[in-house]
């Protein structure tokens, strides 16, 4: 079995603390799915996510952060 890593790059609109940016990236890492989510403390309404294509895609990745409250979009590269 092949492992199709993709990735993703969400913009959050709230001005959010480096507290609820470590929430929102540990609840990413706890999807199936998902390998990595990182960010930059200099540039916080953006979080990169890598993921396993073939158990998740970016549709869920975006649902589960605007299930948490917040208003984000994908960031097309």
């Amino acid at each position: 079995m092949s492992v199709v890593i993709a990735d993703v790059m969400l913009h959050i609109k709230e001005a959010l603390d480096t507290s609820l940016l470590e929430q929102i990236k540990q609840g990413l890492l706890n999807l199936e799915g998902v390998d990595r989510a990182s960010y930059q403390s200099n540039i916080p309404h953006l979080m990169i996510v890598e993921y396993d294509s073939e158990v998740i895609n970016a549709q869920a990745v975006l649902s589960f952060v605007r299930e948490q409250g917040y208003n984000a979009s994908l960031v097309g590269l």
